[in-house]
């Protein structure tokens, strides 16, 4: 498996001599952000692994109103195993947290006094029954710099296992050495992923590059399609915000 560390070495001896290393961990942050910013919006994280349904659930404690959804083991899966951030295999992060939803089934008991606004996860991507969902009363506070997004009830929750679930875009992990994991096949995407590269080293020093084009016109979706593995998670769901009685 063709690591960072090698993958980047390639590109330097290969194409940018002069290059430092720093820089060319700058630009291939770039162009992992890149692929994972579609021409739709960002791509949204699903649990394919989970059998029952692909939304994380954020269990609740009594009393407990904030939770961040970043820290390992605060999401789960329906069978209450942890939930690892991992898009097409590879590690990524949240990047805003778009909705925290329930089931129809739950609102009965969970309502509040707060009501909850129908939510209505698009069916043709995600092939869900045509159960309804309601939208939860929190208020979701998003990344900022390196502040992680928090979700703050607004009311106490209580002590839930599988009632509330999440609904969030992802980014991939930010590469801040030669050993830091990447968020795309290095292996795979090989030739696309150091055109790219090339491409923003060709931006800077003259202004425009053809090879920067190619990326971004053709090898960013090839890159993409490929990763979706058939479903584009990269459209975001419709809420119709109205309070239901």
């Amino acid at each position: 498996m063709l690591s960072l560390n090698e993958f980047l070495a390639n590109v330097k001896r290969d194409y940018a001599s002069d290059i430092s290393v720093e820089d060319l961990l700058r630009y291939f942050n770039r162009i992992q952000r890149l692929i994972f910013t579609a021409d739709t919006g960002k791509m949204h994280f699903l649990n394919s692994a989970d059998p029952e349904f692909p939304y994380p659930i954020l269990p609740t404690t009594a009393g407990q109103l904030e939770y961040d959804i970043t820290q390992q083991g605060v999401l789960k899966d329906s069978q209450g195993n942890d939930v690892i951030l991992l898009y097409a295999g590879r590690p990524v992060e949240v990047s805003d947290i778009t909705s925290v939803f329930i089931s129809n089934e739950s609102v009965a008991t969970y309502k509040g006094s707060y009501g909850y606004g129908r939510y209505e996860p698009n069916k043709n991507i995600f092939r869900l029954s045509l159960d309804a969902y309601k939208e939860a009363p929190v208020t979701i506070i998003q990344r900022d710099g390196f502040t992680a997004p928090l979700i703050v009830f607004q009311e106490d929750p209580g002590e839930t296992g599988n009632v509330y679930y999440v609904d969030f875009t992802i980014s991939p992990t930010t590469v801040t050495s030669l050993n830091s994991p990447a968020s795309v096949d290095l292996e795979r995407w090989e030739y696309e992923l150091t055109t790219g590269i090339v491409g923003e080293v060709e931006k800077v020093y003259d202004g425009e590059s053809a090879k920067a084009d190619l990326f971004y016109k053709k090898f960013r979706k090839k890159i993409q399609d490929s990763m979706r593995n058939g479903r584009d998670l990269s459209v975001p769901f419709y809420v119709q915000r109205r309070d239901f009685g």
